[in-house]
């Protein structure tokens, strides 16, 4: 805990000069201390308020991390904080800066919807060697999540500037507003759908991949390939098409993917793209690229902090609580990241060896105890 706390504050250099403070007049505990005890509790794995209560009572963490406030006291003053987000934007730069994010010297962008803590947001997550979350928008009830994602687009771009060369979606975002939306930023937008969409751009594309009236590969090109991490063949059909009612054009691919192994057989999708240079390969990476942001974002980012648990019934205090869970997390994976290029270091940050971090916070949790109250 030292060591991580060492480089989240002193290597990173995480501050908390952004949040500010609107609940307490003259406060007994700092807010430096209350985000503090959040990001740690977090990096333990603590599963509730409570259970972070509980961590921060021991002996072991107050040595460690010095006064602790109490759950009700965090749930209570986090209502007041502003700013969290800004705190979060502040370690994705620092991380771009040092090299830890980025794909092929390109930056490339994920954006989908989740829960956290309870409520449903918008999230734009950057893909790289530690996953950094760029910025994150409430979603004002089910069925509004492309609009809130798009204002949170708007947002990044606005404070940020060209934030992202590409910038992948789902389903969701094949439309003329995400089209738009990633031109104001000046990246190329990417999304991957099924073969049940009843776009007019697809269908002109089947007929021209289907039944090739000029000869096969006119007009389109093909490529064929064995995915060995994924142990299933593809087959890439790529060209350019205009988007429907519109003067965008488009490069429209279909992929199929034959599974060597496993209950699946095979699998059709269709991927669509503003970069009309693209290659197909790379198309491919950047497809399965945007399950980067279930897998490495949202799965992971749930296994450490709990992030599908109600921390609070209050859409605003749940989301400073989010921010600073984020914070945690994204500190942790650049700090494997970090020990990982700098192994010399691994004994003076490090002294548990390779055991995971899960097990020692599982471990941590069955043998701590509260302070000593006989």
């Amino acid at each position: 805990m030292r060591g991580f706390l060492r480089y989240l504050y002193g290597h990173l250099r995480v501050t908390y000069e952004a949040i500010t403070d609107t609940s307490r007049k003259i406060p007994v505990i700092s807010k430096d201390t209350l985000a503090n005890a959040v990001v740690g509790a977090t990096a333990l794995g603590a599963r509730s308020l409570r259970e972070a209560d509980f961590l921060g009572r021991s002996p072991m963490m107050k040595a460690c991390m010095g006064r602790s406030p109490s759950d009700t006291t965090v749930a209570r003053v986090a209502r007041g904080f502003y700013g969290t987000a800004s705190a979060l934007r502040q370690l994705w730069r620092r991380l771009r800066s040092q090299g830890y994010l980025g794909r092929g010297g390109q930056h490339v962008s994920v954006i989908d919807g989740t829960s956290w803590g309870g409520h449903l947001t918008s999230v734009v997550a950057e893909i790289g060697a530690a996953p950094a979350i760029v910025g994150t928008r409430p979603i004002p009830g089910t069925g509004n999540e492309l609009s809130a994602s798009l204002k949170l687009i708007q947002q990044v771009a606005a404070e940020e500037g060209r934030f992202a060369d590409y910038l992948l979606g789902d389903g969701l975002y094949a439309c003329e507003r995400f089209w738009k939306a990633c031109d104001q930023v000046g990246c190329w937008g990417l999304v991957k759908t099924s073969d049940r969409e009843a776009f007019a751009i697809f269908h002109q594309a089947r007929m021209l991949f289907d039944h090739p009236i000029r000869g096969e590969q006119v007009g389109y090109q093909v490529l064929e390939g064995l995915d060995a991490a994924r142990a299933c063949r593809y087959r890439i059909w790529q060209t350019t098409g205009l988007w429907a009612d519109t003067r965008r054009r488009l490069t429209v691919a279909r992929l199929e993917e034959t599974f060597l192994k496993g209950k699946r057989q095979s699998e059709v999708f269709w991927v669509l793209c503003q970069d009309l240079t693209i290659a197909p390969q790379k198309l491919l990476d950047l497809m399965h690229a945007r399950w980067f942001i279930e897998n490495n974002v949202f799965k992971a980012f749930n296994d450490q902090a709990h992030s599908k648990h109600q921390f609070s019934h209050t859409g605003h205090t749940a989301e400073v609580l989010s921010h600073l869970q984020a914070l945690a997390f994204v500190g942790l994976g650049a700090y494997r990241s970090f020990l990982e290029r700098h192994k010399n270091l691994l004994p003076e940050l490090w002294d548990h060896g390779r055991i995971p971090l899960r097990l020692l916070q599982s471990v941590f949790r069955l043998v701590l105890s509260p302070a000593d109250t006989s």
